[in-house]
């Protein structure tokens, strides 16, 4: 099954699983760049290192790209050649023509019949690989260089560096790194122009920009390397560029896909050269390595919970349903994909791999949400004499994750509210709901809505489906790495939600996992930088088949927000005899997912004075309650009154919200309320639902709030 659709030029780029025996190591490197003629021919150049040999495959790929990418090159051709000598190792054109068994064997056939390969044997030295169009051809190509096997343990291929005409937009120059392994790999990834010698059109001022491949997340920007953050790094290596407008950067890169961009300052144009070059290697056997959170979905998806966007019958249903004449309706497209969008974005925070929708079953889980719904119930069998009762809501029900909800709700909120699982009616400390979804071998979702009653679907589908057993991670944790902070009751309500771990020793059936590894294992959550421990208590185990066949969880008391934490889970026992530790880091992410701040309308105001006594006035006016209105204020230390008005009613009818400068709800309240603030700016948001709970009030009205 093929698990994620990416551009074709990032298809290299696929994260699979962290974990493994290998330490971390550069496996892949490439270039996409326009392709012009003489000095503006794209030439990689890479550097191997040691005794041994080591069995390469370069391709240079554009043809099969021209979907995805405008103005490539049509018949590109490669010439490897020994970069000292200058002689010529192999020649290409179009793949075919060369050693076909070899590229077949090695699984680097390209994707269309006019792009060049070439697999070959190389010992130490220093290689290029130049890239032209035939005939004078320009336009843009990727060339890429993968270490395929070392047949000398000593042998590494070590740098890669690219020398081709930098434009814009499509035109830019981009490098992609694949780094495979545990650990971490410490590379110096380089930017030159100015100073490359007889070189015509150069570049006058590149600038460098490290991204998260598959996240587009922006890690580091560089652009004259002397003023970056890692400068006494790059100095260190000895290798530094030789002109202060050249870029560079030393990171450290943990399994995963990335790519470096060239560009010129102000969109200038001209020949550069781009270079990555291992430098070391971290080994961390015990610590898997998270993917990077990407904060742009989450920080939207926090948005669009807190102004119900999506929460609306026009984006939910393609036919409306109505449960007192047992009409379960369509639960819309858009729905459906939003869901599956949100589903998958959680399953890449623990290394899964992405799931398909199966229509299939579609019908299943929307009639399992009217049963639900007509029942005012929230069952897995629904007997025979409940209203609307069907075989297929018996199906669904059984078959899926359950929620009922008194108004509609958006499919983003169900997922996460799953994941969470504090809400879960049954047993808690099973986390059932989050071992469903995060079951490395679902391959397929379907999901229904009716009224804030809905299905996901996470057993039995009639399809089949085959999951790579590479794709499969050693371990399922929560929380893992950088997580959102929705998916956490702790901070909104008295409802816990508990933290876990299974265990996925066989990759191949997941009723082999089945098994009692937690009999005596112990966790333990220190704060990273102090070392201080948490409280863990309610620690449960058990192997039920719910999701992945095992299970260890426990709570965690006083975590905060914004803080590292490692967890270690020890004495594990696995299905071989031996005993593992497991050890990786939290980070629950709030103020970089968090955006308290609320347009003001036409009428709304602010007004206030901090001579002698502080005293704030915000008037305004909530047409209905996804309305709401904020005011930045600063405030004294000490006690703080807050009380508010409406025109049309003699109680408050709205809520007032008070965050602290970190963010963070202090209190939501609809009466007069006395609060003991710290110094500082403080953000107060007026609305007519509880930022804590989401209890809600309906009618427009126009409110007065003071705070003195």
């Amino acid at each position: 099954m093929l698990i994620k659709i990416l551009p074709r030029f990032l298809l290299s780029l696929l994260l699979f699983c962290s974990l493994s025996v290998q330490a971390a190591d550069l496996l892949n490197l490439s270039t996409k760049s326009f392709v012009g003629t003489n000095d503006q021919r794209q030439v990689a150049g890479f550097v191997i290192t040691g005794t041994g040999m080591v069995r390469v495959a370069i391709k240079a790929e554009a043809p099969s790209l021209k979907d995805l990418i405008p103005n490539t090159l049509s018949d590109p051709k490669l010439t490897l050649k020994n970069a000292l000598t200058g002689d010529i190792v192999a020649v290409n054109d179009n793949w075919a023509d060369g050693d076909v068994d070899l590229l077949l064997s090695s699984q680097n056939i390209p994707n269309h019949e006019l792009e060049a390969a070439i697999v070959v044997d190389l010992p130490a030295g220093n290689w290029t690989a130049m890239v032209e169009g035939v005939e004078g051809g320009t336009g843009v190509a990727l060339v890429s260089v993968k270490e395929i096997s070392v047949i000398n343990s000593e042998a590494n291929l070590l740098n890669l560096s690219t020398k081709s005409f930098v434009g814009v937009n499509e035109q830019r120059q981009v490098a992609g790194i694949v780094v495979v392994g545990e650990g971490t790999v410490r590379v110096l990834i380089k930017a030159i122009a100015p100073s490359l010698q007889g070189v015509q059109g150069l570049l006058t001022d590149p600038q460098l920009t490290l991204k998260n491949a598959l996240t587009g997340e922006v890690i580091r920007i560089n652009d004259d390397w002397q003023s970056g953050s890692t400068a006494s790094d790059v100095s260190a290596t000895g290798s530094a560029p030789l002109n202060s407008k050249e870029a560079a950067m030393v990171v450290d890169l943990a399994a995963g896909n990335w790519t470096a961009m060239v560009e010129g300052v102000s969109n200038t144009t001209g020949v550069a050269l781009v270079s990555v070059t291992k430098l070391s290697t971290t080994n961390a056997p015990t610590i898997d390595n998270p993917p990077l959170l990407d904060s742009s979905f989450w920080l939207q998806i926090s948005k669009d919970l807190t102004e119900k966007t999506y929460a609306v019958d026009s984006f939910l249903y393609r036919s409306i349903p109505v449960p007192s004449r047992c009409i379960a309706g369509e639960t819309s497209h858009q729905a459906k994909q939003r869901a599956l969008r949100v589903f998958n974005e959680i399953r890449q925070l623990h290394h899964l791999a992405a799931i398909a929708y199966s229509n299939a079953t579609d019908q299943e889980v929307q009639e399992a949400a009217l049963v639900q719904k007509a029942n005012n119930a929230l069952t897995h069998t629904p007997p025979s004499s409940y209203n609307c009762y069907s075989q297929l809501a018996f199906d669904g029900s059984s078959n899926s994750n359950l929620h009922a909800g008194s108004a509609q709700t958006d499919p983003a909120a169900d997922l996460i509210g799953y994941i969470d699982d504090a809400n879960n009616i049954s047993i808690l400390a099973k986390v059932g709901h989050r071992r469903a979804m995060l079951n490395p071998f679902l391959g397929l979702t379907s999901y229904g809505q009716v009224q804030g009653s809905s299905a996901l679907k996470v057993y039995d589908f009639t399809e089949e489906v085959s999951i790579r057993s590479s794709s499969i991670p050693d371990y399922v944790a929560f929380p893992f790495g950088a997580y959102p902070y929705l998916f956490f009751s702790d901070r909104k309500s008295d409802k816990p939600t508990p933290w876990s771990l299974s265990i996925i020793e066989d990759k191949t059936s997941i009723w082999a996992n089945q098994f009692d590894y937690f009999n005596n294992a112990a966790v333990s959550v220190t704060h990273k930088d102090s070392g201080q421990s948490l409280a863990i208590s309610h620690l449960f185990f058990d192997n039920d088949g719910i999701g992945v066949p095992n299970n260890l969880s426990w709570q965690v008391a006083d975590w905060q927000y914004d803080t590292w934490y490692s967890v270690h889970i020890t004495n594990i026992q696995m299905q071989s005899g031996q005993t593992k530790t497991i050890r990786y880091d939290v980070f629950i992410d709030y103020s970089d997912l968090i955006d308290i701040s609320a347009d003001l309308e036409a009428g709304d105001q602010l007004s206030g004075t901090v001579i002698g006594e502080t005293f704030y006035t915000m008037i305004g006016a909530l047409p209905d309650n996804t309305d709401k209105d904020s005011y930045e204020i600063e405030l004294p230390s000490g006690s703080m009154d807050f009380f508010g008005d409406s025109t049309q009613f003699s109680n408050m009818a709205f809520y007032i919200s008070v965050y602290g400068e970190d963010k963070q709800l202090i209190a939501s309240f609809d009466e007069p309320t006395t609060l003991n603030l710290s110094r500082g700016k403080h953000t107060i948001v007026v609305s007519q639902c509880n930022d804590n709970n989401s209890r809600c009030y309906s009618a427009s009205i126009n409110y007065s709030v003071t705070a003195q």
